[in-house]
């Protein structure tokens, strides 16, 4: 089973990937996407913070968050033994939810 479990692993470098909901074809899509058209979405969101929610993906998005300390009974591994752990669960919540998550390693022990 190691074998697949590295197979699947390494193919595509993970299980995650992101994307683009546009496609970028040139320099108006770019200035709508990125900058300058985004000035105006922070301007909007400045004044009324609930903006973020509609206008980005802070409205779709989860973080999924070890520091590798208490790993699935794996116990303290570190922050990148740790990764593949909410990685997983990334892919959890997308595939049993529909909920976009991201997978962060950190170095924080402490807060």
């Amino acid at each position: 089973m190691l074998d697949e479990v590295l197979e699947i692993h390494k193919k595509n470098v993970g299980v995650l990937r992101m994307e683009t909901t546009e496609a970028v074809q040139d320099d108006q899509d770019l200035a709508k996407m990125y900058t300058p058209g985004v000035a105006e979405l922070s301007l909007m969101i400045e004044k009324n913070h609930a903006l973020a929610r509609e206008l980005t993906i802070s409205g779709k998005l989860v973080a999924v968050i070890t520091d590798g300390s208490a790993v699935l009974g794996l116990g303290n591994v570190g922050n990148q033994a740790g990764l593949p752990i909410v990685e997983g669960k990334a892919l959890l919540y997308k595939n049993l939810a529909g909920v976009n998550a991201i997978p962060l390693a950190i170095e924080q022990k402490s807060v």
